[in-house]
């Protein structure tokens, strides 16, 4: 992850589901916002809606990600990369603060499709959420 290469971008995707799952359990946006460019309206809405749970005292359980398949390329070396990823999204709660479920959503999976760029690091541009087998191997 620490070059600028197919396979960095796709561990960069895989790192990046792990930072997104643990923001929302914790309510830390730090590594998330740190990853997240200024054009990523995925992770932007991600951070508020992440943010304004945790202030509103909601609290998640359960949930987690599987990454099932990686898959990393090059667009423009040393520059511009893109990654495809399978993920599982584990069954998971939201609460609030009074205990009350506000979303239960259930075991599902998914395709992202992710822009990334490197400069002096890697930084996620888009993500997309696609039906499982749009972009993957089924």
């Amino acid at each position: 992850m620490d070059t600028p290469s197919a396979d960095g971008a796709a561990a960069l995707a895989e790192y990046f589901v792990g930072v997104y799952e643990y923001a929302y359990t914790s309510g830390d946006t730090a590594e998330l916002d740190r990853l997240s460019s200024d054009s990523c309206s995925f992770c932007h809405s991600a951070i508020s809606d992440i943010n304004q749970s945790h202030a509103a005292g909601e609290t998640e359980e359960g949930g987690g990600a599987v990454v099932e398949y990686a898959d990393g390329a090059e667009a423009s070396p040393s520059e511009w990369y893109t990654a495809t990823l399978r993920v599982k999204q584990l069954a998971s709660t939201r609460r609030s603060a009074t205990g009350e479920v506000v979303v239960q959503d259930p075991e599902s999976k998914f395709d992202l499709y992710f822009a990334i760029s490197w400069v002096d690091g890697w930084q996620v541009d888009a993500v997309d959420v696609m039906e499982p087998g749009s972009l993957t191997p089924s």
